[in-house]
């Protein structure tokens, strides 16, 4: 609960130039982007990520691009086909900002203001590596209303739980790779990571087993 409420952001949503839904497993985020494009927030809808989901670690699995896969989760919510973009190449929350932007730019569009949709504890993360791979526009990030109680009556604690640590990983080690801005990182989301990991929750943890300091 403690890394889940640090990468929570909270964000009042805003009008923006475009919604940009971040492709992953879970589809209420695309569920999310809808609604908020049905409120009248964006004129756009883009949807973006490949074809990644295929972890047998994962508790939904799809052969189609993410990207198509939310595109068609909007559409039955009844978004205009003529308002979805699709960019269905990236496999990482980097490609998913600068291939949106090289969609966006390709078919001429005007975009200052982003408003940023994913998951509810990778907000943090998608801002960080949005102000790094995309600083000419605006962002706000924000994600469906929920509790991380409901979250884990959705998605299994043991698939959760690896993915909380390796992502809060990210948000420590990516700024040194030009990926993210950097995050202050408070001591008691460390110690809860560093239990976590002790713990064995590291399946999602990339490269060095130690947050810097």
């Amino acid at each position: 609960r403690t890394l889940w409420d640090y990468m929570r952001l909270g964000e009042p949503v805003a009008s923006a130039d475009i919604i940009v839904g971040l492709g992953s497993f879970d589809s209420a985020v695309a569920v999310h982007a809808a609604a908020l494009f049905q409120r009248g927030l964006a004129p756009w809808l883009l949807f973006t990520g490949g074809v990644v989901q295929n972890s047998p670690r994962l508790p939904l699995r799809w052969d189609a691009p993410e990207a198509y896969v939310f595109r068609d989760v909007a559409l039955a919510h009844g978004v205009p086909s003529e308002r979805i973009l699709v960019e269905a190449q990236a496999v990482n929350t980097g490609e998913n900002m600068t291939l949106s932007r090289a969609l966006i730019d390709g078919q001429g569009l005007s975009v200052s203001s982003v408003l940023l949709v994913t998951k509810p504890y990778m907000e943090r993360r998608a801002r960080a590596t949005a102000w790094a791979q995309w600083p000419e526009v605006s962002v706000v990030v924000t994600s469906h209303a929920t509790s991380f109680e409901a979250y884990c009556d959705r998605f299994p604690l043991e698939f959760l739980l690896p993915i909380l640590v390796g992502d809060l990983q990210r948000i420590a080690e990516y700024p040194s790779h030009g990926f993210q801005t950097p995050e202050v990182i408070p001591p008691p989301v460390r110690e809860a990571w560093a239990l976590l990991v002790e713990q064995g929750h590291s399946g999602h943890m990339v490269g060095s087993s130690l947050l810097p300091i």
